[in-house]
């Protein structure tokens, strides 16, 4: 009779605990993300029947907590947790749940995607400037930056209006002297398109023309008195325009005594000075021959806006003798 009992009683609890493993399901876990609130909804079932407590864990792209919370699951195994979201933050989260028994473990994702409206931004540095007031004297170098909250896809920029050129390196503007408007702008992953940015690149790069015609050429008789000379000086520049031109120098080719050279103020725009007709008579002296004479040297220098310059030069002779030479 008693071992009739045990049997009873052992066939009952393999009953009991078979209804209870039939009973018991896979555990589930689901989020969904609300991309306008940014709540995220999370939800699933111990597998288990009955209440039990349920914990559950989110973690951000960069492994950090962001929610962590714990609730009690309905008789029927199902829980449901709410997380505020920051939608900065994108990339994949993690979310796991753990139940107050072993089984009742379940793990899933979600994924928050910036919402991209910006377009990017680009900056443009351009080599120093090595002519003046704004201009360059040699071929300028171009350099474009893009930043963007998420990913800049590309940048381009054009020429004077022309066709647009993908950007990979700094840009050498090798053309000729001139005006260069430089435009540009960047793209980013969600197609925002940059307003068109611009700036405008002068080169000159062409030193100007420039020629001296005097009053006279000649000094005679040479007896020693000063002589005024006037001097006529043209410049031209087709490109940034002539900015100055002044006198520079006097030189001679004999050695020459003080006083010799007279009203001639060197770094100013001065056209009228006046010189000796002199020179060193007979055999060779301060370098010239006999025969050869005096021969001033008058030097301006035009320089134009860019600060690229040229001399223009003319001469004044004292001769050794009049043969052959106009008063």
């Amino acid at each position: 009779m008693r071992s009739w009992v045990l049997f009873v009683m052992s066939v009952f609890l393999c009953f009991s605990l078979s209804l209870n493993i039939a009973a018991a399901a896979p555990a589930t876990l689901t989020a969904e993300l609300d991309d306008t609130s940014g709540i995220v909804t999370i939800s699933g079932n111990t597998g288990l029947p009955g209440e039990h407590a349920v914990t559950v864990q989110v973690r951000d792209p960069l492994k950090r907590l962001a929610y962590l919370d714990q609730g009690t699951s309905h008789v029927n195994g199902e829980f449901s947790f709410y997380f505020q979201a920051d939608l900065s933050v994108s990339g994949t989260y993690s979310v796991s749940a753990r139940g107050d028994t072993a089984d009742a473990i379940s793990t899933t994702t979600f994924v928050i995607a910036v919402q991209d409206t910006v377009a990017p931004v680009t900056t443009a540095s351009v080599s120093p400037l090595d002519g003046q007031g704004g201009w360059y004297v040699t071929p300028p170098t171009v350099t474009l930056n893009a930043a963007d909250n998420v990913s800049v896809t590309e940048t381009v920029y054009r020429l004077n209006g022309g066709a647009w050129n993908l950007y990979t390196q700094p840009v050498t503007i090798t053309g000729p002297s001139g005006t260069y408007p430089f435009e540009y702008k960047s793209v980013d992953q969600a197609g925002n398109e940059e307003t068109i940015r611009s700036l405008t690149l002068k080169i000159d790069q062409e030193a100007p023309l420039g020629s001296v015609t005097l009053d006279r050429s000649t000094l005679w008789p040479a007896n020693h008195k000063l002589i005024t000379v006037t001097a006529d000086v043209y410049g031209f520049d087709a490109v940034s325009q002539i900015d100055s031109i002044v006198l520079t120098s006097i030189t001679s080719n004999e050695t020459l005594q003080p006083g010799d050279i007279q009203g001639a103020e060197y770094g100013t725009s001065d056209m009228q000075f006046a010189l000796r007709a002199d020179r060193t008579g007979g055999g060779s002296s301060g370098g010239s021959s006999e025969g050869a004479g005096r021969v001033y040297t008058i030097t301006y220098t035009v320089t134009d806006k860019a600060g690229n310059s040229s001399a223009a030069v003319a001469t004044v002779t004292v001769p050794h003798d009049q043969s052959g030479k106009n008063k």
